[in-house]
């Protein structure tokens, strides 16, 4: 058993917050003066000050009745900035689908999972071969930051080969006509189905079981899809039946 000791807050001292108010971090967490704190109460309160997002580091201690809070805050963000990219779609999607705004606070981690979401929707839309580099402009006297996002898409991954393995029963000719998928030829230069794309996969996948089920098969699993990398930017895409 661990004895956990409480006083009463008396005094409350905030240092460090230049935008955020003494009033909103006691608010947010959750402190009032007068009441009893202790050790859990501390940690209950730091969780809660780092889940806003707002703070870089906090430190809070109780001593003789006054509360000691010492603060620094994250930078705010300016404003965003996407280049390298000029489908709108992709570009609504990515404004959409980020954590990190304009006016919001800014944390590496928050980034790092941006960065992420960019990439698997890239993937997701053939680019396979993206380059993502962020950069930061720092303005130490207002602790902002300006973000850039440059994109360079690269190539598009093409599918040079679509293969079925596994007990699959049926030609692997009559199984691509089945597909949306497609094959890379020289002639099939505007169909965008040459191209590796992971919602078409899934699709190709329940075209594939379909299929399959139509022809008596009722227990077909495609059981799962990878493709492999063959030259600089081409695939084999391979479905295991």
């Amino acid at each position: 058993t661990t004895l956990v000791f409480s006083e009463v807050i008396k005094n409350i001292d905030i240092s460090g917050n230049k935008r955020i108010s003494k009033e909103t971090i006691l608010v947010l967490g959750n402190i009032n003066q007068g009441e009893d704190f202790d050790n859990n109460r501390i940690n209950d309160s730091l969780k809660k000050l780092y889940a806003t997002n707002f703070f870089k580091d906090i430190k809070i201690n109780l001593e003789n009745g006054l509360l000691k809070i010492n603060v620094i805050e994250n930078p705010i963000i300016e404003n965003i900035e996407l280049t390298g990219i000029k489908n709108k779609t992709i570009i609504k999607i990515i404004n959409e689908g980020i954590t990190l705004k304009d006016r919001m606070s800014f944390t590496e981690n928050q980034l790092e999972k941006d960065i992420n979401f960019i990439d698997n929707l890239l993937k997701s839309n053939g680019y396979y071969f993206a380059d993502l580099r962020p950069s930061l402009i720092k303005n130490e006297e207002l602790n902002s930051i300006k973000l850039k996002i440059n994109i360079d898409l690269g190539k598009k991954a093409k599918i040079k080969n679509i293969s079925f393995i596994g007990d699959k029963k049926i030609k692997d000719k009559k199984l691509l006509e089945v597909i949306a998928s497609e094959e890379h030829k020289f002639w099939k230069f505007i169909s965008r189905n040459v191209y590796l794309n992971q919602p078409r996969i899934d699709l190709d996948k329940r075209l594939l079981e379909n299929f399959y089920k139509n022809q008596g098969y009722y227990k077909v699993k495609v059981l799962n899809s990878f493709a492999e990398l063959t030259e600089e930017d081409s695939f084999k895409l391979i479905f295991n039946i």
